[in-house]
């Protein structure tokens, strides 16, 4: 029985493995059916940061064009993060922490360059769920939640 009290929504976007600006294509996705509900299993970040077309040629076989961000997708996405990170050169400083969540920071222990790549990674994540938590569509504000699948049987990467 519907009581009329909650949104009903004709579209649930979900996006798994999602490399690169994948996710955030996934949440604009989402924001333009309705700000339908969604569901992200992303990937790797740095690829984000790559431009889609390079000498205004895109190729779709290098993985890293076609996981770019669209010109209209900015970083940091939230205000969250903007806040915590000065305004000088916060693309830069956006870009290293992207890289870090990816390979680490350089030469160190295999446990401390994981233990740096979670903590990069999960600002990276937060900063995409704040962003949502942060947009105001009819009024609702979307409720974000971050999780890591531990069993690396489930998923490999373990993030």
């Amino acid at each position: 029985e519907d009581s009329g009290d909650h949104q009903h929504h004709r579209a649930v976007v979900v996006s798994l493995h999602a490399c690169g600006a994948a996710s955030d294509m996934a949440m604009e996705l989402a924001y333009a059916c309705n700000d339908a509900p969604f569901v992200l299993c992303p990937c790797c970040t740095a690829k984000s940061l790559t431009a889609r077309v390079q000498d205004g040629k895109t190729d779709q076989n290098a993985s890293f064009q076609r996981s770019g961000a669209t010109s209209d997708i900015t970083y940091p996405r939230s205000s969250w993060l903007r806040s915590k990170l000065s305004e000088r050169r916060l693309e830069k400083k956006y870009e290293v922490l992207a890289r870090v969540a990816d390979v680490g920071l350089g030469p160190q222990t295999p446990s401390e360059q994981r233990a740096h790549q979670r903590r990069a990674k999960r600002v990276v994540e937060l900063d995409r769920l704040m962003s949502a938590a942060e947009r105001r569509g009819d009024g609702q504000r979307y409720y974000v939640r971050l999780a890591r699948i531990h069993d690396a049987r489930v998923y490999g990467k373990g993030e």
